[in-house]
């Protein structure tokens, strides 16, 4: 039997986090990433019957070795991560206030990640991706590449598409990684490319007028399978045979909500690689998504072990 070949092309950063990052004493340093968070909880999905592979680039440093370490642990093919000397991972810090308001500060500028489709190492970035039954990745993954480098991506992901390669693509829309314009503009450069668009409401309005409702704009692109998040209220299922709303089995006060729409997206992908239904599919992501907000951190050891 074939196994399934996922491979998440993004960015994961060194991880701060801490009550007062006034006293570094009582931080603890970690990593996250939501594709890196996709890639994690799709290798659990898959287990036996597939593989998730992670594409990035690292520096050759210490923090950098010690982070693949940590994704080979998590069940991670970490065949497609590059490493760059000289350069390092990004860093951010999660500072929560008393009354539990996260606010988040970010050195990236110089990150590794950012230099992965340069065109001397585009290629290597490509031979990870050749075997893929399907590539995923966000907006994240496109705001952080200088324009060329995005454009070239681009350009390879649609090369793949034609080949019959699914591309899977959640915007994930970060106002200080890119413009509204500029996001726009990629996301309609890789719309030919897109099977599955898997937006969330709050990310595609923060990205563009609502002049056009968010199903709609995303069917115009050429996605062919569309998951638009809206929340509590569930997800919006669309393919060319049927649309329809598929509720959360069961709502709950969330403990922390980091990751819920990238594990939602891991469980929704895995399952249509197994030739699930859309609708059964997004039920899978439901549940999954339900119990990562109910642990504390984006990527939970006792769901990754136990799916």
């Amino acid at each position: 039997m074939k196994k399934h070949i996922a491979v998440c092309v993004g960015e994961c950063m060194i991880e701060l986090t801490g009550s007062s990052l006034g006293n570094l004493a009582t931080s603890e340093a970690g990593f996250g990433g939501d594709t890196l968070n996709t890639a994690a909880y799709l290798a659990a999905c898959l287990g036996d019957a597939g593989t998730s592979r992670y594409v990035t680039a690292l520096g050759s440093d210490a923090l950098s070795h010690s982070m693949v370490k940590a994704w080979t642990s998590l069940g991670i093919d970490t065949s497609g991560v590059s490493h760059i000397d000289g350069a390092l991972p990004g860093l951010y810090a999660i500072e929560t206030a008393s009354d539990g308001e996260r606010q988040f500060h970010y050195w990236r500028s110089e990150a590794a990640a950012k230099k992965m489709a340069s065109p001397d190492r585009v290629e290597t970035l490509l031979d990870s991706l050749r075997d893929a039954d399907l590539v995923y990745l966000s907006g994240i993954s496109l705001a952080i590449l200088p324009t060329p480098d995005r454009n070239a991506l681009i350009d390879a992901l649609i090369q793949f598409a034609a080949q019959g390669t699914r591309i899977a693509f959640d915007i994930n829309y970060r106002p200080a990684l890119w413009s509204p314009t500029e996001a726009l503009e990629a996301v309609q450069r890789l719309g030919p490319a897109i099977d599955i668009a898997l937006p969330s409401v709050e990310d595609d309005a923060l990205m563009r007028s609502q002049d056009v409702p968010t199903l709609d704009f995303w069917r115009s692109l050429g996605a062919s399978e569309l998951v638009i998040k809206q929340g509590a209220q569930g997800v919006v299922v669309s393919n060319a045979e049927h649309t329809q709303t598929v509720a959360p089995p069961q709502l709950r006060d969330a403990v922390d909500t980091t990751a819920a729409g990238d594990s939602f997206n891991a469980a929704y992908l895995a399952a249509r690689l197994r030739g699930e239904s859309p609708p059964a599919a997004a039920v899978a992501g439901h549940e999954l998504a339900g119990e990562v907000v109910m642990h504390r951190g984006a990527i939970v050891p006792a769901l990754t072990l136990s799916l």
